[in-house]
């Protein structure tokens, strides 16, 4: 997993992974999600994908967009 870089500073995400089609999230409390094409959708998880390459925006956007609309908590 790659360290997520919180450009913003006040994220809870500390680190992410990339697989075709899919993102897992780790936060700082070590809770892990997985993000996919079934859920919450392959739009969702291609921008996802890109906010966490950038290390900024991810959070929000889970929190504004996805919530709860994961695929699996591991």
């Amino acid at each position: 997993m790659q360290t997520y870089k919180n450009q913003g500073g006040d994220s809870s995400i500390s680190r992410f992974q990339i697989d075709t089609d899919e993102l897992l999230v780790e936060f700082d409390n070590g809770d892990k999600y997985l993000y996919n094409r079934i859920r919450p959708g392959v739009i969702h998880v291609r921008q996802m994908q890109q906010l966490a390459e950038l290390g900024q925006g991810l959070n929000s956007y889970i929190k504004q967009y996805v919530n709860k609309n994961f695929y699996q908590k591991l």
